[in-house]
């Protein structure tokens, strides 16, 4: 996994850890969507199956996120966009 990923991606699950305002469900969201780039970005770089079962790539689900987080939750829409953008330009 690029370093640089692995960094946000721990800065993500840091945030994630001390936000009380996210509900549970919220959490365990993006708790499973950091697991699946955790996933694909393990090894050499960017699973083939990256795309789920309806199309939606992994960056434009992290992008939903940012989308739905914008106006609460300004730091962590920072970082889901962050990822986001890094994943796109992987292809992911």
């Amino acid at each position: 996994m690029p370093s640089h990923l692995k960094e946000i991606l721990a800065e993500l699950h840091a945030e994630l850890a001390c936000h009380p305002t996210l509900d549970a469900g919220t959490k365990e969201s993006l708790r499973q969507v950091a697991g699946e780039i955790s996933q694909a970005l393990e090894g050499d770089g960017v699973r083939e199956d990256a795309d789920d079962t309806n199309g939606e790539t992994l960056s434009s689900r992290v992008q939903s996120f940012v989308d739905e987080f914008e106006i609460q939750h300004p730091q962590l829409t920072k970082t889901l966009s962050t990822i986001a953008e890094r994943l796109a330009d992987m292809g992911i």
